[in-house]
């Protein structure tokens, strides 16, 4: 009876290191489409850099006109999903301290 338990418990980790495994693999599948698929946007979009008058605003109107703000000097200078966030705005985008500049649209 024993042997069988071991049997029952190796197999159950096999199972669950072949889990952890394949959603390693999808989540660097993802990253990748994300690049690439990043790599095609940045092909069509015009870059603003955020000006130092919008970096010291005190507040900003609650108008909803989707930007990706970028947290490097281009948007070239990416090479994952954490240089980039959607903001309301570009005023609420460029208030942001880590915010260089930013394209209109969601980030994708």
């Amino acid at each position: 009876m024993q042997m069988h338990q071991i049997l029952i418990i190796v197999f159950l980790l096999s199972i669950g290191c072949s889990y952890r495994t394949n959603v390693q693999n999808k989540q660097e599948k993802e990253e990748i489409k994300i690049v690439n698929h990043h790599l095609e946007i940045k092909k069509n979009f015009e870059y603003k850099i955020c000006s130092k008058e919008s970096k010291t605003i005190d507040y900003c109107l609650e108008v909803y006109k989707p930007v990706c703000g970028w947290f490097v000097s281009s948007p070239d200078q990416c090479i994952s999903q954490y240089c980039r966030e959607s903001f309301a705005n570009d005023c609420f985008a460029c208030k942001d301290k880590r915010v260089i500049g930013y394209t209109m649209g969601n980030c994708e």
